[in-house]
Formats: C-alpha cells, sequence, structure tokens
C-alpha cells in the first residue's frame, strides 16, 4: 500500500491482483514523508513496524487505512486507485502462490500441497471458510468498503487491462504534479504466480457456482462475467 501526500495519491494493494508490480512502478514517486507498506525492498523492511505500532500493513484495506490514521472519510483530495482481477483467474493464483510460499505457516503449506490440483481445491472449500493469509481468500471488494458500501471514492483498475490503466494512472498523477520521469517506461510484473485463463481452469459446472457465489460482489461490481450455468 502506498499513501503518498506528496503528489496526492493513495494505492490499495489487493492481494493477488498486481499490487507487488504497481508498488514498484509508483514508488519512485515517494519522499521521506509518504507511506510506502510492502511491495519494495523498502517497504517490506518497515512493514513490521508499522503493523506493531499502527496496524497498517502491506495489504491493508480501506476502512484499516481510515480508522489507523483516524480520518472521518478518505481524503477528498486523494486519488485512490487499486487493480482487481477476475475471481476465477485470481483464486487459481491463490492456489498456486500458496502451494510454493514458505513464509507464513507450515500447516497451511501442506495442506495447500495436499491438494492433487486446483479441481480438488475448489472442491474442498477451504476458500469459503478461512480468510486465509491477509485474507487473501476474501472478496477483493472486501478491500473497498467503507460503511456497508464499495467507495465511490476509489478508483479500480482491471489488471486485464493494465498498459491503458497505467497510462490512465500516469496522466493522473502528472497532472497532479508528479514528475513522470521518474516512472518506469515499461512496467514490471513481479510476484508472478502460475495463473490461468478462467476459460481454461477445467472446472465443472458446480465448482464454478461455488466461486460466483462466493465472490458474486466482485463479479457484480467490477462487471467480470460468469461462466457457470445460466451465464
Amino acid at each position: 500500500m502506498i499513501i503518498n501526500q506528496s503528489v496526492g495519491f493513495t494505492f490499495i494493494h489487493i492481494p493477488k491482483s498486481a499490487g507487488t508490480s504497481v508498488t514498484r512502478f509508483l514508488a519512485p514517486l515517494n519522499g521521506p514523508l509518504d507511506l510506502e507498506i510492502g511491495g519494495t525492498v523498502f517497504g517490506e523492511e518497515v512493514q513490521r513496524a508499522y503493523a506493531t505500532r499502527h496496524n497498517l500493513r502491506k495489504h491493508s484495506t480501506l476502512a484499516e487505512m481510515r480508522g489507523a490514521l483516524g480520518m472521518a472519510r478518505p481524503p477528498g483530495d486523494m486519488f485512490l486507485s487499486t487493480f482487481v482481477r477476475n475471481p476465477y483467474a485470481r483464486l487459481s493464483s491463490i492456489f498456486s502462490f500458496l502451494r510454493t510460499w514458505e513464509g507464513y505457516n507450515p500447516d497451511l503449506l501442506r495442506l495447500m500441497k495436499s491438494f492433487t490440483d486446483f479441481r480438488e481445491f475448489v472442491a474442498s472449500g477451504l476458500f469459503m471458510r478461512l480468510p486465509g493469509p491477509d485474507g487473501m481468500f476474501r472478496p477483493q471488494c472486501d478491500w473497498l468498503t467503507l460503511d456497508g458500501a464499495v467507495a465511490d471514492t476509489v478508483r479500480w483498475f482491471r489488471i486485464e487491462e493494465l498498459t491503458s490503466a497505467i497510462e490512465t494512472i500516469r496522466s493522473e498523477l502528472a497532472r497532479r504534479g508528479a514528475d513522470a520521469s521518474r516512472l518506469s517506461d515499461s512496467f514490471p510484473h513481479a510476484n508472478r504466480s502460475g495463473s490461468h485463463d478462467p476459460r481454461g481452469l477445467g472446472l465443472s459446472a458446480d465448482l464454478m457456482e461455488r466461486i460466483d457465489a462466493f465472490y458474486a460482489d466482485d463479479f457484480r461490481t467490477f462487471g467480470y462475467a460468469h461462466q457457470g450455468p445460466g451465464s
């Protein structure tokens, strides 16, 4: 996550939705008075201290930011943005990531490795029963919700439209006075894990319905199409 007072923007890092890459792209605009938590070498170094003292983390939600910073509402002059992802592909990416990540919970790692494939994982319903590390199994809408609804002050972009989204962000920050020359011409694709085109995941109709139901808010809010029966 980034809260940049120098230029006037906040980036909300939703797990497994290109957040590390976006953080690294935006980090050159941060100065000594700006918050950069997770996503970069510097951000990872300070994350534990901010979590302990201020309850702010790499994957803090908008509501958690508001609570930690004592804001009655998100700052009106801030450009609030985030990236979202097709729920099928995102859950597949989470599955692949948690089968290789050794930095969290060895019991969870063993459990994730016990699944033969993604279909068996979805059939287990584990993602519906547990929040997962940093809440990553939760719907993406949870990161953007204030007072029971997704905040209309947040500009969300789909990672499937990454190139045009980055140019929109670059233009908006330049309009706010940012030195765009400090931003990379190429976009860093960091922290990638095995994910798939949602059409090729090999899920049965009932397994797709599980994902459709659990992530219904994400499908509806971000305009992704259901691929189960009746869609």
